[in-house]
């Protein structure tokens, strides 16, 4: 028998998304390089990028902390396209300076855009341990 995708629409992982309130699990986002963890992300940041195809994002949004002032313990992160396939990846620090922009040259993002917080929290497990988290507006 043959299987057929699914494809959602913008609305609907919209809609999805929009259910994730606070998180039961963390996943651990390890640099490709050394192996060492940069941070941990949420269960809406993780079907986030299943259902958008864009575990690329969590990628660039964890290797900019190396980068980024220690003091900084809030960023908003915002996504959004430009054109059909060229998005802007901006970032803000808690005082609503800008910290990091790029234009992402090609993108088959299915949204039009998305915003996603990373701050410095106590995560329980291991632990309790202090790690920057990734989650969706609607799991802080």
């Amino acid at each position: 028998m043959e299987k057929t995708l699914k494809i959602k629409t913008q609305e609907s992982i919209t809609a999805e998304l929009a259910n994730y309130h606070g998180t039961d699990n963390y996943y651990v986002h390890r640099s490709p390089i050394s192996g060492k963890p940069r941070g941990v992300y949420t269960d809406g940041v993780k079907r986030m990028a299943e259902l958008c195809g864009a575990y690329w994002l969590i990628d660039v949004i964890f290797a900019a902390q190396i980068n980024a002032q220690p003091e900084c313990r809030y960023q908003l992160w915002e996504f959004w396209r430009e054109r059909k396939d060229v998005g802007v990846l901006r970032c803000k620090d808690e005082a609503g300076n800008q910290i990091y922009m790029d234009v992402v040259e090609f993108t088959d993002f299915p949204l039009d855009s998305i915003k996603l917080l990373l701050e410095a929290g106590w995560i329980p497990d291991p632990g309790p341990v202090e790690s920057k988290v990734l989650m969706l507006m609607g799991e802080r």
